[in-house]
């Protein structure tokens, strides 16, 4: 899609209309409740249960976080905490609508609110006499709680193994991270420095691949430079093809080591072991490739990225990028309009992808392996200070998650 007909339409979206959320629709919970009868069985309704049930598991996390957190939940507000963190925090408490906001002062919803013994419990995952509503979240949050561990001999670790669900899996293992957060500071994850490039393959090979192919399929590039490659996803769509020079930048030593060995029998295939601004380059790339790398950046160290980009890229060349942004609901009904899937079911998965994406925004910000995380308006400031616009926008996965954005010179 164009990006001057998406800003066209959204300068004419009226964004006060009413919106009823998927979730509270007598369809979807009619088709809730036929999945709750078919219970666990291999079948679309299992995956429909399942996605029912991913919005409480992420209420409960939250939940459990203020209790830790705030000693008056009626009135959460920054009081040396880093800002990052407590912003998108309360943003995805928002977003599932656990927390209100009124002038700059956040309360946890009544629903929610629980007595000291209550809450005592709820911080160790423990039953106690809670409110419907508390109930229902942690119930939804010990289901999804048993799907991660699931063991594989088993009926729903059958299921757990199938391709649609693998991806799935991993993505609310990552989540649990949430449990660990520390308001006040970013902290290191669980999980190896390999679990992130890992993660993005198998997303790549699942919903991703396909559908770049389809993006690119009328493009010609004898030149590409692909920074941050990770395992080499982006590499392997175009070492084959006769006449294409390809040159990647990977920081991560371990996976650069990986890649040399992948690619020693590709004489067309370079990798760099550096920071792309101190590599010097022979001239100039007619495609320069970015996967799911800027939150890695810090604001000045973009401004940096694409001011180099500014220096190797063809005057005719173009920039793909490939990632996802928080507050970006308006746009991804416009481009899923335009591009004929917004029926109900669409919008159902829509909404809970949504709610992920929030807390990878907080992720994002709470791991110290990021600097911060990713924001639509601050991208478009940075394009545009270095001499750039956005020229194209198509989504990247079928759930409009994320987006293969094209940019190229002013």
């Amino acid at each position: 899609m164009q990006y001057r007909l998406l800003e066209k339409k959204y300068q004419l979206y009226d964004a006060e209309r009413d919106y009823k959320l998927p979730e509270k629709s007598f369809r979807i919970n009619l088709l809730i409740n036929l999945a709750k009868m078919t219970g666990i069985r291999d079948t679309p309704f299992f995956q429909l249960l399942l996605f029912s049930k991913i919005k409480n598991y992420l209420r409960f996390i939250v939940l459990r976080q203020v209790y830790i957190n705030f000693k008056n939940v009626n009135r959460m507000v920054n009081e040396g905490m880093n800002s990052n963190i407590f912003n998108s925090f309360m943003k995805l408490g928002i977003v599932l609508d656990v927390i209100s906001v009124n002038e700059n002062v956040y309360s946890l919803k009544n629903e929610y609110q629980l007595d000291e013994r209550d809450f005592s419990q709820l911080i160790k995952f423990e039953s106690a006499s809670y409110p419907k509503t508390v109930e229902k979240i942690l119930a939804d949050y010990k289901f999804v709680e048993a799907v991660t561990v699931t063991n594989s001999d088993s009926k729903l670790g059958e299921i757990m193994r199938k391709k649609d669900y693998v991806y799935i899996k991993e993505v609310l293992i990552y989540l649990k991270e949430i449990n660990k957060m520390d308001i006040k500071q970013q902290i290191s994850p669980s999980f190896s420095e390999d679990f992130y490039t890992d993660l993005g393959e198998l997303a790549f090979n699942i919903y991703t691949k396909d559908n770049y192919k389809k993006f690119i399929e009328n493009r010609s590039f004898k030149k590409i430079l692909d920074i941050g490659c990770g395992n080499g996803n982006y590499i392997d769509i175009y070492k084959g093809i006769i006449g294409t020079q390809i040159v990647g930048v990977e920081r991560q030593t371990k996976v650069y080591e990986k890649l040399t060995q992948k690619y020693k029998d590709n004489s067309n295939v370079t990798i760099h072991n550096k920071d792309i601004i101190d590599i010097h380059f022979d001239g100039k790339f007619d495609m320069i490739n970015m996967s799911y790398m800027l939150f890695y950046l810090t604001y000045e160290e973009k401004i940096s990225l694409f001011t180099k980009l500014k220096e190797i890229l063809h005057e005719e060349g173009s920039i793909i990028v490939c990632q996802y942004y928080p507050d970006f609901n308006i746009h991804q009904e416009l481009i899923a309009r335009h591009y004929k899937n917004w029926d109900l079911i669409s919008r159902f998965k829509y909404d809970i992808c949504n709610s992920i994406l929030q807390a990878e925004v907080l992720l994002n910000n709470m791991l110290i392996d990021f600097a911060q995380a990713e924001e639509w308006n601050s991208f478009l400031e940075i394009l545009n200070f270095c001499g750039f616009k956005v020229d194209e926008i198509s989504p990247a996965d079928d759930t409009y998650y994320s987006y293969f954005i094209t940019i190229t010179h002013i």
